[in-house]
């Protein structure tokens, strides 16, 4: 479900579309996420996704390797009308009406934890939302009626977005801490 250009081709194109502020051929700091845009149950097509992606990271950063590559777990999928425990965050998932799974949301976690994996092994950053899988409350439809449901991927809702610059400053603290 490739949906316009390539991250590589926005990344690549940075200093053409702005090129009075802009010295850099590339952004200090990208942050890349694939969501619900891998259809189907298939995680095999996911890790293939994810394998492609961090062949062109290795290639972006031999041409500028003082660009920050982060990638970001993903935002929970699912809508509840509930906060879900911080213990118990999974029920989330684990409740998610049938035709969620189309997007899904379902695999979330265990797609979250793969890419996690890979990140980790290969000392690359990254931004973990895991901590709003217990705000699935947070969704545009979640407060709707369950066949009114049309949105249950985008947050909008005050309240569970608030971590959300939280947890960006202490990761924009890590970065300059650390040398990614």
């Amino acid at each position: 479900m490739n949906r316009g250009k390539r991250w590589i081709e926005w990344v690549s194109g940075f200093s053409d579309s702005l090129p009075e502020l802009h010295d850099s051929l590339y952004p200090d700091i990208v942050i890349l996420s694939s969501g619900g845009h891998i259809s189907g149950n298939n995680d095999a097509t996911f890790m293939h996704v994810v394998d492609q992606v961090l062949k062109e990271i290795d290639e972006i950063k031999e041409m500028s390797p003082d660009i920050a590559i982060v990638w970001k777990t993903q935002s929970p999928g699912t809508c509840t009308m509930d906060i879900k425990s911080p213990q118990n965050a999974t029920e989330a998932f684990d409740t998610s009406p049938d035709w969620h799974f189309r997007w899904n949301y379902n695999r979330f976690r265990d797609r979250d934890l793969m890419l996690l994996s890979k990140l980790q092994e290969r000392g690359l950053p990254y931004l973990d939302m895991r901590p709003l899988y217990s705000r699935s409350d947070g969704h545009v439809s979640s407060n709707l009626a369950p066949n009114r449901q049309t949105d249950c991927l985008h947050m909008c809702i005050p309240g569970p977005l608030d971590i959300i610059a939280r947890l960006f400053d202490r990761f924009l603290r890590e970065l300059d801490e650390k040398d990614w």
